[in-house]
């Protein structure tokens, strides 16, 4: 992430999803090591573990707007709504026709090793399986996609 940190001078991954990059090339590779970083290493807190031990045995349900993942590192996923999306998913930004959620986890495997001098290629850029769009975090915004998942999260 030095590369980026220095050239951007953005302090924290999370700020660095609200970067204007130079290309949308750029910006994928950047999202890429982003969420290769969030998925497998582990928080740098003892938030969670503490949290874990102060409720024990109890019965509990956490609705969350953390978009992190870090719930479901903790606690089973029945236990946990994500009702504000989720960096496990892609979604793609014409929601009107294609209602599919991408794994983030698969196209980080398949993609981060393409990039190439910190620029994701263009034709490599992902896009919507349905109608073509580019694909975007499943994450609260203006073109999120309330869809079967986020009523399942919901529900819960």
């Amino acid at each position: 992430m030095k590369y980026f940190y220095d050239k951007y001078h953005f302090e924290g991954i999370f700020n660095g999803f609200y970067t204007r990059f130079d290309s949308k090339e750029e910006h994928w590779a950047f999202m890429l090591e982003s969420l290769k970083m969030i998925l497998n290493i582990p928080p740098q807190k003892p938030t969670y573990e503490y949290l874990k031990k102060l409720i024990g045995n109890k019965p509990v349900h956490f609705v969350t707007t953390n978009q992190d993942t870090l719930f479901k590192k903790f606690s089973p996923s029945d236990q946990v709504s994500e009702i504000q999306g989720s960096w496990d998913y892609y979604q793609a930004s014409d929601t009107s026709t294609d209602q599919k959620l991408y794994s983030t986890k698969k196209m980080v495997a398949e993609l981060l090793p393409k990039v190439k001098d910190h620029c994701l290629p263009t034709e490599l850029i992902p896009k919507s399986d349905i109608n073509g769009s580019e694909l975007l975090l499943w994450a609260r915004g203006p073109q999120f996609l309330e869809g079967k998942r986020y009523f399942e999260e919901y529900q819960k």
